[in-house]
C-alpha cells in the first residue's frame, strides 16, 4: 500500500483548541481523541486563536495565536501541539486510557495590571494519566491526573457531543479541577519576593 493511502490528512485553516489547549485556561479534563479514520494515521495541520483569562479568575482577557499540529496513529500513539505527546493503552471509540506529556501555557505579567510585580510563568511540561469513557453517542465522561513543576491537579468532567454533519461536531463540556498546595501557591499564592514587588500581602 502506498504511504499516502495509509495517512488521513486534513488541512485546517483555523481551529479552536477549546478541548486541546486547556491549565491556565487550558481544558485537560477529558482527553477524548477523535478516531483516526480510514487510514492508519490522522494528521491535522492549521492554526488556532486561544482566548483566555489573563490569570485564573480574571475578567481581563489575553489572546494567543498558536500553531495546530495534531498527529494520531491507530496503535494509540499521538503527538499534538495541544493535547501533548502520549500513548493510549486502551484506544477504542468507547474507551481511552493512557499517559502523556502536556505543554503548560505561560502567564505573562504584562497580561494584566493586577499581575504587576508577580513575575512571569514561562512554558512548562507536565505528565498526565487519563481515562475517558463514552456512555452514549452523545455523552462522554473523563478524568485526568496532571503533575509537574507547578504542582499536581486532578480534573473530572463530562462532554455532550452534537453531530451537525458527518464530519462536523459541536461540543459542550463542564469540568472541575482540584489542585494540591503547590498548584494553589503557583497560581494563587504570593511569596515574599512577589509581595515586595507587587505590594500584595504574602
Amino acid at each position: 500500500m502506498h504511504p499516502l493511502q495509509r495517512l488521513t490528512v486534513h488541512a485546517v485553516a483555523a481551529g479552536a483548541l477549546c478541548a486541546a489547549l486547556p491549565a491556565a485556561a487550558q481544558y485537560q479534563g477529558i482527553v477524548s481523541l477523535p478516531p483516526v479514520g480510514p487510514g492508519e494515521s490522522r494528521l491535522l495541520v492549521g492554526g488556532s486563536a486561544l482566548f483566555r483569562p489573563a490569570y485564573h479568575g480574571s475578567s481581563d482577557r489575553s489572546i494567543m495565536l498558536l500553531p495546530l499540529i495534531d498527529y494520531a496513529h491507530v496503535n494509540g500513539f499521538f503527538a499534538s501541539s495541544g493535547t501533548g505527546v502520549g500513548y493510549s493503552f486502551i484506544n477504542s471509540r468507547v474507551t481511552q486510557v493512557g499517559v502523556r506529556l502536556i505543554p503548560q501555557l505561560p502567564r505573562q505579567e504584562s497580561d494584566s495590571a493586577a499581575l504587576r510585580g508577580m513575575g512571569d510563568l514561562g512554558w512548562g511540561v507536565e505528565a498526565s494519566a487519563y481515562a475517558t469513557q463514552r456512555l452514549s453517542p452523545n455523552w462522554v465522561i473523563g478524568a485526568n491526573i496532571r503533575a509537574g513543576g507547578r504542582g499536581g491537579e486532578f480534573d473530572a468532567g463530562a462532554r455532550y457531543d452534537m453531530m451537525l454533519a458527518p464530519t462536523t461536531r459541536a461540543s459542550v463540556f463542564g469540568f472541575g479541577t482540584a489542585g494540591n498546595a503547590k498548584s494553589q501557591q503557583t497560581w494563587f499564592g504570593v511569596d515574599a519576593g512577589q509581595s515586595l514587588a507587587s505590594g500584595y500581602p504574602v
